[in-house]
């Protein structure tokens, strides 16, 4: 495996890795990434099942040009792919919210030797959208809670890197349910995540921007995650140090959950800046599918 992640960077002519320095190097990320994957109650999958074809479906790339000699998920980028793969590895639920944490392992010698580390938690809102329907509907008038949707609780983590011809290829996975009791007890930032409440970006600091360019290739949950990585996470950004249990950067997508059919909110942090006058950035989207989306973002100060 590291012999494979390390010949994209020599033979695609990246960067330029002594021998000792590049086993060092990759020594060493092999290490935290499996140490990422193999977290208490997370179990190990085979990378590559959960990429076979029912990840390249019309369902998870619906516009894909079926004669293009190039795979749909060439260009695409880690978290944006990551909610692909679980997508298509789980039951396809009309309701949910995704809690996601992200960080980008870089070598600090070599910034273009990296590995994205994403932990991605789908909660099945159908239950929690049900009560609320009951709670000013007769439940005669309610549809069944399978049209809600059923489903179990999951989080998936996943270890990508980049090699030659994909952008984020999958190295590693695991997976693990989380129970009722758990997910009751979760919090996306503000909010339970089992809530029908939206967390909100700080509205004293936050103003209007535009939006991102996007895919439309892909799921609407995952294009929500692509635009929100494009308008938080910029080229050519300082890399940010990696520690274990602190994510540099942190999402929640919510698809069906709050207000009419087919809205799509998302809301995402970036936890770790290195500035000595900021403390987080966050940026918020609003969209209904097949719209154009709002967006806006927020500096906050250090006190």
């Amino acid at each position: 495996m590291m012999k494979h992640f390390l010949s994209a960077y020599l033979l695609g002519g990246l960067v330029m890795l002594s021998p000792i320095a590049a086993f060092a190097s990759g020594t060493e990320m092999q290490q935290a990434a499996k140490a990422f994957v193999q977290e208490k109650g997370y179990v190990a999958r085979p990378v590559e099942a959960l990429t076979a074809d029912q990840y390249y479906s019309t369902r998870l790339f619906p516009n894909a040009n079926n004669q293009s000699i190039s795979l749909p998920d060439v260009s695409l980028d880690a978290l944006t792919r990551a909610v692909l793969i679980v997508e298509a590895n789980e039951l396809d639920l009309p309701h949910v919210r995704y809690h996601i944490n992200y960080s980008i392992y870089s070598d600090l010698e070599t910034p273009d030797l990296k590995q994205d580390y994403i932990e991605i938690t789908r909660y099945n809102l159908g239950p929690s959208r049900r009560l609320d329907v009951l709670s000013y509907l007769d439940a005669e008038y309610v549809a069944s809670p399978e049209q809600f949707g059923v489903g179990p609780h999951v989080s998936w983590r996943f270890v990508m890197a980049p090699v030659m011809g994909l952008q984020a290829d999958l190295h590693y996975a695991s997976r693990q349910e989380i129970s009722d009791t758990t997910a009751q007890k979760a919090m996306c930032f503000s909010q339970p995540c089992l809530s029908m409440e939206e967390a909100q970006i700080p509205p004293q600091y936050a103003k209007s921007i535009a939006g991102p360019m996007s895919s439309d290739l892909v799921t609407r949950s995952a294009k929500v995650a692509q635009e929100l990585q494009a308008a938080l996470i910029t080229d050519g950004m300082d890399p940010l140090p990696y520690t274990r249990d602190k994510p540099q950067f942190v999402f929640v997508i919510s698809k069906d959950v709050v207000g009419q059919e087919n809205t799509d909110l998302g809301l995402a942090q970036q936890a770790v800046v290195l500035d000595d006058a900021i403390a987080k950035v966050w940026v918020q989207r609003h969209g209904i599918e097949g719209g154009a989306a709002e967006f806006s973002e927020a500096f906050i100060p250090r006190r």
